[in-house]
């Protein structure tokens, strides 16, 4: 009964969460296309900034397709979680191996998309003669819209349930394999 409980809350976490990891993605690409930033006589869009060498350096390139490259490997681990709680294979401490397994590549996804929001919201953008770091750019009305506000906090939001669900599975795991340790040495 334990494990038919556990594997019905898997299912129903891994098809809300793949749908908020895919909302992400589309949150994301929109983000770097139709928000746009207002950088005195220059009005870009995040993508054409970002990509466009003289706005910012060369790392911001690399840190932007680190953050979609942890979306998508994100995406994908929440599609094969729900292809293997669908198909209801796997039993006692493989099951619990299983979701302390997860729970890590959770928590080793949440901290790399963590690393590059931090890194991307840190970066300097340079103008003319100005200069302004990103994330300030992001919340000042003047240069971006609200939207481009909500829809980045929107990301850093996913990041921040996606290091919680880590946790929470590898503690649901750890505990059903220490559980199952104490009844086999008793």
């Amino acid at each position: 009964m334990e494990k038919d409980t556990t594997l019905k809350f898997l299912t129903y976490f891994s098809i809300g969460f793949t749908l908020v990891i895919l909302i992400e993605f589309i949150v994301i690409i929109l983000f770097s296309t139709i928000i746009e930033l207002n950088l005195g006589p220059y009005t870009v869009n995040i993508i054409t900034m970002i990509f466009t060498s003289g706005f910012t350096s060369i790392d911001v390139i690399l840190e932007w397709i680190l953050l979609l490259t942890a979306i998508c490997g994100s995406l994908a681990l929440n599609i094969a979680l729900l292809i293997f709680a669908i198909k209801k294979k796997k039993e006692g401490i493989l099951l619990a191996k299983f979701l302390l397994m997860i729970g890590m590549f959770f928590l080793i996804s949440g901290f790399i998309k963590l690393f590059s929001i931090y890194l991307l919201a840190n970066s300097v953008i340079q103008y003319n003669s100005s200069s302004i770091v990103f994330q300030l750019a992001l919340y000042t009305d003047s240069i971006t819209p609200f939207l481009g506000a909500v829809m980045w906090i929107y990301i850093s939001a996913v990041t921040m349930s996606i290091l919680v669900s880590g946790l929470v599975f590898g503690g649901i795991g750890l505990k059903t394999m220490l559980k199952m340790e104490e009844k086999s040495t008793n």
